[in-house]
């Protein structure tokens, strides 16, 4: 019993120790910064599945052109009938 449970905190210990890090850069997020996030859902005829992406628009005063080549897709989620 005393081996389990030195075993049990020996490997919480090495755990906790594996997860700490130095690098404290942040990560870029996809897509980059934006002001407005736009979501698109695109049903196909059934109307349970499809497709789904999300896009940043970088600024709300300056004219950009939106299609989905720039967005990201996203899980397809569809209200129950």
């Amino acid at each position: 019993m005393k081996n389990r449970i030195l075993t049990m905190v020996s490997v919480i210990s090495l755990l906790a120790l594996g997860s700490c890090s130095d690098n404290d850069t942040p990560n870029d997020i996809k897509g980059g910064k934006g002001a407005i996030i736009l979501g698109v859902d695109i049903p196909n005829p059934d109307g349970a599945t499809g497709s789904s992406f999300i896009q940043l628009i970088k600024d709300k005063e300056e004219t950009q052109t939106i299609n989905n080549e720039n967005g990201i897709q996203i899980s397809y989620i569809s209200a129950p009938p």
